[in-house]
């Protein structure tokens, strides 16, 4: 497979699809919605926990990206409401450093898998999203 190829076909899955994103980081949430745009994705954004569930309470959403460390509510509690407005729609965690007892409880209040945000580039973030909005099997499990 070519790399304009998988570009075009990466483009086509990501078109229409909506994106929120939930990272307090000014500097990653830009970045992010750069690269997530760049991709053929809509991204809303908020950069607080309670910004976060209520961005949600208003939109319709294919994926929401959730930073663990949130001022205002913290990101399990902001995916634990987010669960229980709809619980069809997938989340995938985000952190600088792998917190193992925070990524385990995420997972059990249904998160479909994390993101070493220091470790992720453009072209893994845009892949990691495609799985997660396509899969509804876990991905990245401890």
């Amino acid at each position: 497979m070519t790399q304009s190829y998988q570009q075009n076909r990466i483009s086509s899955m990501s078109k229409g699809k909506h994106i929120l994103l939930v990272e307090d980081d000014q500097f990653i949430r830009e970045l992010y919605e750069m690269y997530l745009r760049e991709a053929g994705f809509t991204v809303t954004s908020a950069e607080d926990g309670q910004k976060g569930v209520d961005t949600f309470k208003d939109g319709t959403f294919d994926l929401v990206l959730l930073d663990i460390l949130l001022p205002e509510k913290d990101g399990i509690t902001v995916l634990a409401d987010v669960k229980k407005l709809n619980s069809k729609v997938p989340v995938a965690m985000l952190t600088n450093l792998f917190q193992e007892n925070l990524v385990k409880k995420a997972f059990e209040l249904g998160a479909l898998g994390y993101l070493l945000k220091s470790r992720i580039t453009k072209k893994d973030l845009i892949k990691e999203v495609e799985g997660f909005i396509n899969s509804q099997v876990p991905l990245n499990i401890p």
